[in-house]
């Protein structure tokens, strides 16, 4: 008994004051919070993609003759209540996501659109991007950068987070489509030396896009080129050519193309290429791909040209799309008498 006391003694004042309690682990830090819920979440959407894809967000009608486009909101619900059980998003970023979905069916209900690439949804819903399936492949080893607090994933995707007691939840996220807009900082590598001539053309795009209810503007057919054919709208201003909208559409896809002018000369070319899943005469076909390229002229020359990834092509490559660009695409611009 005496030797059990003894023991049991030793025990107690080693416990109080010869060994160190042990220290409550330390609390993760609002970046590394932040930080670890964007890669925990692009990790389990790339998993949840297929299925989350397969929702029918969108109502459309059997035929383009037959009714108009509308949001399937039984479809929505489920969809948004997939986003919440996950548990990586805020309240406020699923209220946000509702009021888009009603949004995109008003735009439906006063555009009266029946296509096949509605308005709103020709594009991931989640991540508002163009290339998602590329983006969540880099999730094995992702590209992340953090900045005061938004986190940027690939360069081009940015997420908000807040911190909720230990837990961090998306906030908002934001995909930004084009490097060089307004709004956004140039953060593509070697985009630097052009940086001014790149602020010019952003000013004369944005005046053009504000001006274009002022313009004159035509339209015209344009037979031979794809399989379901195509057509161009041109936007005069005093008889010179500001902008032009041509589209191409094919069984299996279309293309969008947008030029911009000033003085005579392209400054600016936007291209929205969209595959489908399948041929769009057959049921439940959907948006496969959508790809974007976007080239900057200065002086008559391509000083950039950004692919769908948001990277710079190499500049080898400039000869062939300039030429494309302004001399076989130019047959597209031309009406009788503007």
């Amino acid at each position: 008994m005496r030797l059990l006391y003894a023991f049991l003694l030793i025990t107690t004042v080693f416990a109080a004051c010869g060994h160190p309690a042990s220290q409550p682990p330390k609390p993760i830090s609002d970046s590394a919070c932040a930080v670890s819920t964007v890669k925990q979440l692009l990790k389990w959407y790339a998993k949840k993609y297929d299925s989350i894809d397969a929702f029918q967000l969108v109502t459309m009608p059997p035929s383009e003759d037959s009714g108009w486009n509308t949001v399937n909101f039984d479809e929505t619900a489920r969809y948004l209540q997939t986003l919440r059980s996950s548990g990586f998003f805020t309240e406020k970023f699923l209220a946000d996501k509702q009021t888009y979905f009603r949004d995109c069916d008003s735009n439906f209900a006063v555009h009266k659109e029946n296509n096949r690439s509605p308005t709103g949804f020709d594009i991931d819903v989640l991540l508002f991007s163009n290339n998602t399936e590329d983006l969540l492949q880099d999730t094995i080893a992702p590209n992340i950068q953090l900045t005061g607090g938004t986190v940027t994933f690939d360069k081009y995707l940015v997420f908000t987070t807040k911190k909720e007691g230990d837990t961090c939840r998306i906030d908002n996220i934001r995909f930004v489509t084009d490097p060089d807009s307004a709004a956004d900082a140039v953060c593509t590598r070697g985009a630097d030396t052009t940086e001014p001539a790149i602020r010019e053309i952003k000013r004369e795009y944005e005046k053009i896009r504000a001006d274009s209810s002022k313009f004159q503007v035509f339209t015209k057919d344009i037979m031979d080129e794809s399989t379901e054919g195509g057509d161009a709208t041109l936007y005069f201003e005093e008889r010179q050519l500001r902008k032009a909208v041509v589209h191409f559409f094919g069984e299996t896809g279309k293309l969008r193309s947008e030029y911009y002018f000033v003085h005579g000369k392209m400054f600016f070319y936007i291209g929205r290429e969209t595959s489908y899943t399948k041929p769009f005469y057959i049921a439940n076909y959907k948006i496969g791909n959508v790809k974007v390229n976007r080239c900057y002229f200065h002086n008559g020359q391509m000083i950039r040209w950004i692919d769908e990834r948001g990277k710079l092509v190499d500049k080898t490559l400039y000869p062939a799309k300039e030429k494309e660009l302004l001399v076989t695409d130019s047959s597209f611009f031309t009406v009788d008498n503007p």
